[in-house]
């Protein structure tokens, strides 16, 4: 009979700990100065230029702490770290919950998938509920991160001179700390914004679920699982997950999702399977199929009057995800417009020509709207660049159609939605920094800038307009939940609302003779396109469709352009003859805005020093493997050298007769 007995022949261990860094390491700004500032609970972390956010940061990390720990029963081990950064125009959040760090970027942006809420508020809100929630699911010490499980086992050998032969077996086994799907993660993090306020079930991710369900077309709960789907798959992800969150927590309570994320927390809790049936008596794939039913009888219902009578026009411009701003030129032959044809992501956009018989490409990389000048000759538009300090911002360009050369007009401006004047002299455009926008105007021969407007409470401004005359400028405008539109005259004077509703109001246009002001709103719950006329302020409906229609243009023929939302994306479409709509066709739902009551006006200003790294706890990375007849616990810290530590306990088989 033979014997085994282990023997622990050796043990290394290097103690090191982690650095919660204010910048990644490839993405270092050496150019900024750093600031840090302490509050109860938090470490705030920001550079030079930033004036606003990082206090109101701080301000309503620490409003919403108290709630969110609350609702789930957890409480973090140290204080989190909010590093604040406004080094590029770019917008989004990121929380690394065993480092207790969150990532916020200042300045709001616009995301055509989504709606327009308090940017700060919004994302605050979701990245510490995330931090909060995802360590509630943890399975084991922060400190720890996942276990691996290896076996290697090998061919007999052939040869006396092999010592080993090949591999035969290799098998490999994360059991990683935290197990959460990303469809009930961002449900949880989008749904704690509601709660609390910040955001709502909005028109946008109302329009993308609608879409998806009438079609037949909603993700599996596979595919919720996971990201990876491009712009409106992973889109669909959020907006599944916080349909489904919200059905969970209105239908069985929102203390389910505590429970939830509790039984998520065990250490053979792998999938959601098993925690659903303990707290809710049903497995997984029955919540799904029961959540499923609903939605889908209620969209069937609900749009019953509106598939009675669509009022779309003709889709002119089929082909991929991503087809906006159309612009008429000013003869009405041809449009400008930006598309992605055959890519996944929706912000990955060229600008194109499309007249009768041709569709032309004219510029790689354009972001923003594109404006013609009043003679043809030109276009104006906004693209990314990049500068010397690795910093990506907006700037305008000009391109002249005739010799086909780009001229830069503007440099490290964070200049967007550029808009020709009607004489070609000037060029309209919106500025973002510190979380507010601003507009201005720019003199094409001097370069001269001249600011419009004085906003510097977060406010956010958006495709803006001039009147035929060149007098006036209307745009739109959020400082909270949705969008409204503002008009004022081009020297900065006489700024006032002209539609400021409960509703999103947006992408405002001029008709030619200047009578009406052309928009999209959500006023029934599902975006249709508008018009206004100025002298009466009467409002006509001009669509009636079961997606969303945004972005409209009109010619001097009264042909309407505008982008359609559809199961595959957004194309453009056209209507030659408008005849306006009778309201009662157009009926859907009431889309339910929250009362925010908050007060970002005022907020402490902190005694900020230089910042200096702050070490955090040691992680640890066990390894416990089989090799080459060899039981092995492999410890090590899961970062890039040098912050390397590990400790090995070799169990050696020793066998006895």
């Amino acid at each position: 009979m033979i014997k085994y007995t282990y023997k622990i022949i050796l043990f290394l261990f290097i103690i090191n700990v982690n650095r919660v860094d204010a910048q990644f390491e490839g993405y270092n700004h050496p150019e900024l100065k750093w600031k840090t500032f302490e509050t109860k609970h938090f470490f705030i972390h920001f550079h030079q230029g930033e004036e606003r956010t990082p206090f109101l940061v701080a301000k309503i990390a620490e409003e919403l702490y108290k709630p969110i720990t609350e609702a789930y029963d957890f409480v973090p081990d140290g204080k989190i770290h909010f590093i604040i950064k406004d080094t590029d125009d770019y917008a989004n959040g990121a929380a690394f919950y065993y480092d207790n760090k969150v990532i916020i970027w200042a300045t709001p942006f616009d995301f055509v998938l989504r709606g327009t809420v308090n940017w700060l508020r919004n994302v605050v809100c979701h990245e510490l509920t995330h931090m909060i929630q995802l360590q509630a699911a943890r399975k084991m010490p922060r400190r720890v991160p996942a276990v691996y499980f290896q076996i290697i086992n090998y061919e007999e050998e052939k040869r006396k001179d092999v010592l080993y032969g090949y591999p035969d077996i290799i098998i490999s086994y994360p059991l990683a700390g935290t197990v959460v799907p990303m469809w009930f993660a961002e449900g949880i993090a989008q749904y704690e914004t509601s709660v609390n306020g910040y955001d709502y079930w909005d028109s946008h991710r109302d329009m993308i679920l609608r879409v998806r369900a009438l079609n037949n077309n909603l993700l599996s709960l596979k595919e919720i699982d996971v990201f990876g789907k491009g712009s409106i798959g992973n889109e669909s992800t959020y907006n599944q997950g916080f349909s489904l969150v919200k059905y969970i927590a209105e239908t069985y309570g929102k203390d389910a999702l505590k429970k939830l994320s509790k039984e998520l927390s065990r250490f053979f809790a792998i999938t959601m399977d098993k925690p659903v049936r303990n707290v809710l008596g049903m497995s997984m794939m029955e919540l799904y199929r029961e959540w499923k039913e609903k939605i889908l009888s209620e969209y069937k219902e609900n749009t019953g009057i509106i598939r009675k009578n669509l009022i779309e026009g003709e889709i002119i411009e089929k082909k991929g995800i991503s087809n906006l701003f159309p612009r008429w030129s000013p003869d009405s032959e041809s449009f400008a417009f930006l598309a992605n044809k055959d890519g996944d992501y929706i912000t990955n956009t060229n600008l194109y020509i499309r007249n009768n018989s041709s569709l032309k490409l004219i510029k790689r990389g354009v972001y923003s709207i594109p404006s013609w000048s009043s003679d043809g000759e030109k276009i104006t538009y906004s693209k990314l660049k990049k500068d010397k300090n690795d910093s990506f911002f907006l700037d305008i360009f000009i391109y002249n159609l005739k010799n086909h050369k780009e001229t830069r007009i503007t440099n490290r401006m964070r200049a967007n939605y550029p808009v020709f004047s009607p004489d070609n002299r000037k060029i309209v455009f919106a500025v973002g920094n510190d979380g507010t926008y601003n507009l201005a105007v720019i003199d094409v021969e001097s370069k001269k800038i001249k600011f419009i407007t004085e906003f510097k409470n977060g406010e956010e401004i958006f495709t803006p307009d001039w009147s035929g005359d060149g007098k006036k400028i209307v745009f739109a405008i959020g400082n909270g939940i949705g969008r409204d539109i503002a008009i004022v005259n081009s020297d900065g004077t006489e700024f006032k609302y002209i539609l400021k509703n409960e509703e999103d109001e947006r992408d405002p246009a001029f008709s030619p003779d200047g009578k009406y002001i052309y928009y999209s709103s959500d006023k029934t719950g599902i975006f249709n396109i508008y018009r206004m006329e100025l002298k009466t302020g009467k409002v006509e409906l001009l669509t009636n469709v079961i997606g969303g229609a945004f972005m409209p243009s009109i010619n001097e023929r009264g042909e309407l352009l505008y982008s359609l939302y559809t199961e595959d994306g957004y194309k453009i479409a056209l209507i030659k003859n408008i005849i306006p709509i009778e309201p009662s066709k157009s009926v859907y739902k009431s889309i339910t805005v929250p009362d925010a009551k908050y007060n970002d006006f005022k907020f402490k200003k902190y005694n900020a020093i230089d910042y200096k790294p702050i070490y955090s706890k040691t992680f640890i990375l066990p390894r416990i493997f089989f090799d080459y007849g060899l039981s092995l616990i492999h410890i090590s810290e899961p970062t890039r050298p040098p912050y390397i530590s590990y400790a090995v306990f070799c169990l050696k088989k020793k066998n006895t007769q």
